[in-house]
């Protein structure tokens, strides 16, 4: 077994790093990479900059970078490390239920997923997922007719890990484990006193793993930072403009991102799980044999993984989408693989309703497969076309970056180009070499949009790639925030406390609309009559102003 893991692991990270893509992402990827060389320098998240999850990934990073330097490649290893030790967790999970033709088969299908949504060069994104996985199995396991607390334990501690990466997860997960388990246990026990002492006995020692994690945490952070902007950023702002200016329109069904339909496959999955987990319980306290009425397991993992990922889906319904469903998505490939080893349970043998139960499987299986590689595909058609496949350039390395070509990008020596030469576009590349040649290590600049009134994203992979340090703590663009007068105003009060040489205005996101609130201006221009006030235009490339303090 040890060695089909090993396997699977080198297999799926072969694959990932191969059809990898050299470019860098300006906003999510460069939120994380400027995120962790403030880290670095001994800021503190929320407190000294605005950030919408947990410290785990930042400070991992940090750590990492402290070692053996900053570096787009390292961060890009991390990612596959854990996109592949998320391929090896479905497949070992799906071999304890499965055959391995279907633990295989799952295994492909979250490749085509996880390469196509990007899910594997996530650090993130993986971490999350196999927590949520192995919690939710060891929670299962450790339910027995006597709790083996260890088990327990050892689930809290995960969703504790998990709660570091993401609160809101963390928090969701928990709630997901109590409804999960309460349900499992009912079905078990016989009288209502004995359901309350195994609850009770699995409940503490749960919690008791969730909280050694979760208490050090919060503990360390409100001993040099405040509650408030913890709650600012998580809970506050979120729940008053998240919706608002995020949100998008579900996916239509003739749209040009057919993987997006994969969200409309995911309740009928989800839903033939718990219909077919439900059935296994059953039928198994029914049986006639003592031995057949002992506990299920994986009947009763594949309830409790349903119910996790039902209410983990709630979290993608803003911006709806395969992708911003992952946590939902990724699950429900080993759930798809164990309703299929367990296809018997849909209806009674030869009855209409099995028939048809299982008809609706396998064509929902067959789209997951169709619509995964349409994503595979589509991924790849992007890459050629920016020549940024990591295979093709592995064959035939080149000393240029992707697309537009900059033949001297590949020989210079920086975090983008250490050890592997990923690549920013051409007008990224100027901006970078006149801000390294025009100021000094210690100093901090300001990337910002022509107009502030209006906010989408903006360019956070500069920070990074030119090694200076945001001069305000708002560097991380979101609707309604940097679009606001008191935000504003307190981003101009940094901007004179810290007077920053150079500031680039990115002007690449002003055609980007949304429908939503992300497209409407605040007609707040404080922080424009402020920059014009205060810097003069120097330079340009393409759509990259550079402007100097007067």
């Amino acid at each position: 077994m040890v060695g089909e893991l090993l396997v699977v692991f080198v297999a799926v990270f072969a694959v990932a790093f191969l059809l990898s893509n050299r470019a860098v992402n300006l906003y999510d990827e460069g939120i994380l990479l400027t995120a962790v060389m403030r880290t670095m320098a001994g800021q503190v998240l929320h407190r000294d900059f605005y950030y919408n999850y947990g410290p785990a990934q930042l400070y991992l990073l940090a750590g990492l970078f402290k070692v053996f330097g900053s570096s787009v490649l390292l961060e890009r290893l991390v990612g596959l490390f854990a996109g592949s030790f998320l391929g090896v967790s479905l497949y070992g999970l799906a071999r304890r239920f499965c055959g391995r033709s279907v633990a295989l088969a799952t295994v492909l299908c979250f490749v085509l997923w996880g390469i196509g949504e990007n899910f594997i060069p996530s650090f993130l994104l993986s971490s999350v997922c196999v927590l949520i996985l192995w919690s939710t199995y060891l929670n299962v396991v450790s339910a027995q007719q006597k709790v083996d607390r260890r088990r327990s334990f050892a689930a809290g501690l995960l969703v504790g890990v998990l709660f570091a990466f993401r609160y809101d997860m963390g928090v969701m997960l928990v709630a997901g484990h109590v409804v999960a388990i309460a349900v499992v246990i009912y079905r078990r026990a016989r009288d209502g006193e004995r359901r309350g002492r195994v609850l009770g006995s699995w409940l503490a020692s749960y919690v008791g793993g969730f909280v050694l994690v979760a208490v050090p945490i919060m503990t360390a952070y409100l001993a040099v930072a405040p509650l408030h902007d913890l709650l600012y950023d998580i809970v506050l702002y979120t729940a008053k403009y998240y919706r608002a200016g995020r949100a998008l329109p579900p996916p239509s069904i003739f749209g040009p991102s057919w993987n997006n339909l994969a969200v409309y496959l995911l309740p009928v999955l989800l839903g033939l799980a718990v219909y077919v987990g439900v059935i296994g319980i059953r039928r198994r306290r029914s049986a006639a044999d003592a031995k057949a009425t002992e506990p299920s397991v994986w009947a009763e993992f594949m309830l409790s993984l349903a119910l996790v990922a039902l209410l983990l889906s709630v979290k993608g319904l803003v911006r709806i989408s395969a992708g911003a469903m992952y946590a939902c998505l990724i699950p429900s490939l080993l759930l798809g693989a164990m309703v299929y080893q367990f296809r018997n349970y849909l209806g009674q043998h030869g009855s209409n309703l099995g028939r048809s139960l299982r008809g609706v499987l396998f064509v929902t299986i067959v789209l997951f497969f169709v619509l995964g590689f349409l994503s595979l595909q589509n991924t790849v058609l992007v890459e050629r076309q920016q020549r940024a496949i990591m295979l093709k350039w592995i064959i035939a390395p080149v000393n240029q970056a992707p697309l537009p070509p900059d033949r001297g990008w590949c020989k210079t020596s920086n975090v983008i180009t250490w050890g592997m030469c990923y690549s920013i576009e051409s007008d990224s590349i100027a901006t970078v070499k006149y801000l390294t040649e025009h100021t000094n290590p210690q100093d901090t600049i300001y990337v910002g949009l022509p107009k502030h009134d209006r906010i989408v994203m903006n360019n956070n992979l500069l920070y990074f790639a030119a090694q200076r340090l945001p001069a305000t703590k708002w560097s991380h663009f979101d609707p309604f925030l940097q679009n606001r007068a008191d935000i504003q105003q307190e981003m101009i009060g940094e901007l004179e406390r810290n007077r920053p040489p150079y500031v680039v205005l990115d002007g690449r996101f002003q055609n980007i609309h949304e429908p939503n609130g992300s497209s409407v201006s605040t007609g707040v221009h404080l922080l424009d009559d402020y920059i014009a006030s205060h810097y003069t235009f120097v330079q340009r490339y393409g759509m990259l102003t550079i402007l100097k303090r007067d």
